[in-house]
């Protein structure tokens, strides 16, 4: 399972890496323009679902791009969270972990000549979440769960473009989609408030 959900991370983010080089040499002309973050923060989930995994560290990248002309930026992003608790060798060691792909459009405000630019969006989110527990760190003693669904993301940020060209923010979000995980149907979305660090063209 930790293979899979390894292999699950390093996809998404190769989409996003392949985006961005795809995109550089069409956003470096003038009519193009475009950002590439990092995103390191927390991810909140509902407490009745998740108990003790609630809240999870998170880690992510997004990338967005427009042509000059467009009122709205594309905007495809990924986001990892996970939480683990270690009860001992007499008890169960548990984890729990989440996947999202951010797929959507993002409204990015100019105000004037100034680097401050907020912005909003929204779109699809599919999201994948696993549970895990494991006796004493044993690998014969695990029971584990995962699924897959899709939903809905919200969100607001600002970012700076200060000294050639770098980027750094504040990025909040919401997600919403259900899975079922142990014949339980859970809420594998949540609120995300993250930093972000970046480039842009």
């Amino acid at each position: 399972m930790k293979h899979f959900i390894y292999k699950n991370i390093c996809r998404k983010t190769m989409i996003i890496a392949a985006c961005a080089m795809l995109a550089v040499p069409a956003v470096q002309a003038q009519d193009w323009s475009a950002n590439v973050h990092g995103l390191i923060g927390n991810k909140n989930l509902d407490e009745d679902d998740w108990g003790k995994f609630d809240n999870q560290v998170e880690l992510g990248a997004s990338f967005d791009f427009k042509m000059n002309d467009w009122p709205l930026s594309i905007m495809i992003g990924t986001l990892f969270s996970a939480d683990a608790e270690d009860n001992g060798s007499s008890a169960f060691d548990e984890s729990g972990v989440t996947i999202e792909t951010h797929i959507g459009i993002r409204k990015i405000f100019d105000i004037g000549n100034s680097p401050v630019k907020p912005y909003v969006g929204g779109g699809l989110a599919l999201i994948f979440a696993d549970l895990e527990r494991r006796r004493g760190g044993s690998s014969f003693f695990t029971e584990t769960d995962d699924d897959e669904a899709a939903g809905f993301w919200i969100g607001t940020g600002i970012y700076w473009t200060i000294i050639n060209k770098l980027n750094i923010g504040f990025d909040i979000r919401y997600s919403e989609a259900e899975v079922s995980l142990f014949s339980n149907d859970l809420e594998a979305g949540g609120l995300h408030t993250v930093m972000t660090f970046g480039y842009h063209w």
